[in-house]
């Protein structure tokens, strides 16, 4: 990584401009579950959870949260923990204003 590029590391995932071209954005946590809002102002960004990936293009807003899965099964040596995963919607933003679209990622 050279000193031109960069990586958020959030609870949501990893953070980083996309394809390796320069970018410019803002990550807002939000709430006490601790969600963001990743804003592509130039470029676009990428956010990356294991299998699941998240492209903010240029101009673009999402709003982001961690929701678990299903439970794990019950029983002998049961001690597996929720597996979360990613759901967003795009934030959008003139006339309409807070208007949103849901996006149930990994469901």
């Amino acid at each position: 990584m050279t000193g031109r590029q960069f990586q958020i590391l959030t609870p949501e995932g990893l953070i980083e401009a996309a394809y390796g071209q320069p970018a410019y954005g803002q990550v807002s946590f939000t709430g006490p579950h601790k969600d963001i809002v990743v804003s592509a102002l130039t470029g676009t960004l990428v956010l990356r959870r294991g299998d699941q990936t998240l492209v903010v293009k240029s101009g673009q807003s999402y709003y982001v949260s961690l929701v678990p899965g299903p439970a794990p099964p019950q029983g002998k040596g049961s001690a597996l923990p929720y597996k979360y995963h990613l759901q967003w919607r795009i934030v959008v933003l003139g006339a309409a204003g807070g208007l949103g679209y849901f996006h149930p990622a990994g469901i």
